[in-house]
């Protein structure tokens, strides 16, 4: 929380880190408060303004810096500064509630007892009042004391409309979610946490998607939820052997990092990684998002792979554009769906450990991977691997004479 005073608005509060799920919830609350005290007839104002500041994440929960701002009701010249819940035996020092960025004299800093100024008896009080008039004066009122002094016909109202208005109240309200509340949609997540410990859980069972995870082999996601949810007391011990074995290292976090840095430079081509850039340009990732962000580690798995490839074949002759014979090995058949068509495309891998990837030629259809194959074809080596080439327009090799 931070305070401060706004002497041109007269307005006086504080900023306040609410969950962003509450923010909506906050604004409603304060509109319904100004409701309440128009329909009183009372002079106040209560103002929510949301931050520029980035969000923070705290807790699991994704928080938004709101500014609360509120002037407190005025009553024949007097308004409310602060208010004091008292001790019901009377013996403690109570420490006053008040609008942030109000200077309380010295003397009203604690009680030692529950006085009241205004009719000067001693007796046990619920709460106190302090009441500063326009004129700089301050004067301690008992709740049940506020009808005689103010002469309002609903003074306890008034009182607990500024209640209601001090802003620390107000965004205690809706500082926290509870996660049993009907509206609770999860908590958040730190993407580069997630990621990271994705990574470490691909080194040591490699990667499993929800969509072919079945009985025997669980999916990646469900896997990551388990290591990061605490369990059931019954699976403790596995929980506990499942995360000291999947602890992610350094190596883990810089695959993280470096998968957020895929996502953010892919290109949108595709609605996949349209909700994955969307996720990776939030401060946190939601957690019904989980299973989708984690999938970004492959990525991650195909750059790996890539560059691994390049290196290998760092020596092998570069690939030369033009229409010639591709000779070599299958070593991937794959079908490719589009929106409006789907095709066979495969991946031959020569001599030097050069690969030639396209369309799979219909006289090559009863070919399995691991067979030799030869045809020729036009052939455009990739800018980004001189070992790697597209080919299309595949023909037969003429057989010679």
């Amino acid at each position: 929380m931070t305070g401060f005073d706004d002497p041109a608005a007269a307005l006086r509060g504080a900023s306040y880190l609410i969950p962003v799920d509450n923010v909506p919830g906050l604004l409603r609350h304060a509109g319904k408060l100004l409701e309440r005290a128009r329909r009183a007839g009372v002079d106040c104002a209560l103002e929510c303004r949301l931050e520029p500041q980035p969000q923070v994440l705290r807790d699991a929960d994704l928080h938004q810096w709101v500014t609360i701002l509120s002037r407190p009701p005025a009553v024949r010249g007097w308004s409310f500064a602060a208010r004091y819940d008292i001790d019901p035996l009377g013996m403690a020092a109570t420490i006053p509630r008040a609008v942030p960025g109000v200077q309380l004299p010295r003397r009203f800093w604690t009680l030692d007892e529950p006085v009241c100024e205004h009719c000067n008896t001693d007796r046990d009080r619920r709460a106190v009042f302090l009441l500063a008039h326009a004129d700089g004066r301050h004067l301690l009122v008992g709740r049940s004391c506020l009808r005689a002094f103010l002469d309002h016909p609903d003074p306890v109202r008034v009182a607990t409309l500024f209640e209601s208005l001090v802003p620390d109240d107000l965004a205690g309200r809706h500082a926290y979610r509870d996660p049993g509340a009907a509206d609770y949609g999860g908590g958040y997540l730190d993407a580069v946490e997630e990621l990271a410990w994705t990574a470490a859980i691909v080194a040591r069972y490699g990667w499993r998607s929800v969509a072919k995870s079945d009985a025997g082999h669980t999916a990646t996601a469900s896997r990551l939820a388990f290591l990061i949810n605490r369990p059931n007391p019954k699976l403790a011990a596995l929980w506990e052997a499942e995360r000291n074995a999947c602890a992610p290292t350094a190596d883990h976090h810089a695959a993280a990092r470096r998968t957020v840095e895929l996502v953010r430079t892919a290109r949108p081509d595709s609605e996949y990684l349209v909700k994955l850039k969307a996720i990776a340009a939030a401060p946190a990732v939601h957690v019904r998002d989980r299973a989708l962000w984690c999938s970004a580690i492959t990525l991650h798995i195909r750059w790996n792979a890539k560059r691994l490839e390049r290196e290998a074949t760092a020596d092998a002759p570069p690939i030369d554009s033009g229409r010639q014979v591709v000779e070599g090995r299958i070593v991937n058949l794959d079908i490719r769906t589009y929106r409006n068509f789907s095709r066979e495309v495969m991946t031959v891998q020569d001599g030097h450990g050069r690969k030639f990837w396209g369309t799979q030629p219909r006289f090559l259809y009863a070919a399995k991977e691991g067979d030799d194959v030869a045809f020729r074809a036009d052939v455009e080596p990739s800018p980004d691997n001189p070992a790697f080439a597209f080919f299309k327009r595949p023909t037969r090799v003429p057989k010679a004479a």
